[in-house]
């Protein structure tokens, strides 16, 4: 009996090590979340579904437009899905942008020309036309204008960077328009040195249709070559693990944003893939996205 006793594989130590971690982690979950419902406002929500934007080739781009109830002008987020411009549709995105609702922003969901309905440069010609429609109809949706904030995650962070940073000068744009931030979820920011935008077994390619060696092509549809000294204040957030858009992506660009003074801040999760955070994870990146804009366009 000594024998086996003395062998047994249970370490009481390890075992209670384990168990404060499991616990630590419960406890800072739960203060994220008592954070997240401190800030709260009105839970209850009008919602505007499937309002056109603009209509090309028989086609009718289509955005949802939710508002927490209340009387007061609010900020907006302008939120486009991602799925490496291939697929992803609007209906299934309300998870990921609830707890600005919750928050005090009203959220415009937008959708856009997939590869297989128009190529390049459809998809940002849509989103650039919506941030137009939601403007014009600014006093009767009760948004403020001033405050508009561009947030994608993925392909969807790729068009709302290169229509932040393209805004006053647009290229697949008639008019300029005023961003007040922008926070791009693990994002392409260089199409010609992320190889899933050009490499011929990809998916993602075949948004740019048949001009895959396009260099000026590309380069026009990568929000890098955008960047002068502006006041747009822009979140990065990026996993490190991520495999099907590298860090790299986020960083280079970061890196470009520092380098001509502009407001820019990036967020890495560790471990982090693309996207798909966790629940402790995804609460602290969500309060750091609150937090980050109420710091630049002040608190609601």
């Amino acid at each position: 009996m000594k024998f086996l006793f003395h062998h047994s594989s249970i370490n009481p130590r390890l075992m209670l090590k384990k168990a404060i971690k499991h616990l630590y982690l419960a406890l800072v979950f739960l203060f994220i979340v008592s954070c997240l419902h401190a800030q709260t406002t009105d839970t209850t929500v009008d919602e505007k579904l499937n309002l056109k934007y603009t209509s090309v080739d028989n086609w009718d781009g289509k955005l949802d437009f939710y508002r927490p109830k209340g009387s007061q002008k609010i900020p907006l987020v302008i939120y486009i899905h991602g799925g490496g411009w291939t697929h992803g549709k609007k209906e299934a995105e309300f998870e990921k942008f609830k707890v600005f609702l919750a928050n005090g922003y009203a959220v415009a969901n937008v959708e856009y020309r997939l590869a297989d309905q128009a190529p390049a440069p459809a998809a940002i010609v849509d989103v650039n036309a919506a941030i137009q429609y939601l403007l014009k109809q600014s006093i009767i949706l009760n948004i403020d204008p001033k405050r508009i904030v561009l947030m994608g995650g993925s392909a969807g962070a790729h068009l709302a960077l290169l229509a932040g940073l393209r805004a006053r000068k647009p290229v697949y744009s008639s008019k300029p328009f005023k961003v007040a931030a922008i926070i791009s979820k693990y994002g392409p920011t260089d199409l010609l040195t992320w190889d899933a935008a050009t490499s011929p077994s990809s998916a993602s390619s075949t948004w740019l249709g048949n001009r895959k060696t396009d260099t000026a092509f590309i380069k026009s549809l990568s929000p890098i070559n955008y960047v002068v000294r502006n006041n747009i204040p822009i979140l990065f957030i990026h996993g490190d693990e991520d495999r099907t858009v590298p860090l790299q992506q986020s960083t280079a660009l970061y890196d470009k944003l520092k380098k001509y003074g502009s407001i820019t801040t990036l967020y890495v999760i560790k471990g982090g893939k693309h996207g798909n955070f966790g629940d402790v994870e995804t609460a602290k990146m969500d309060l750091q996205m609150l937090s980050f804009l109420d710091k630049y366009l002040g608190k609601r």
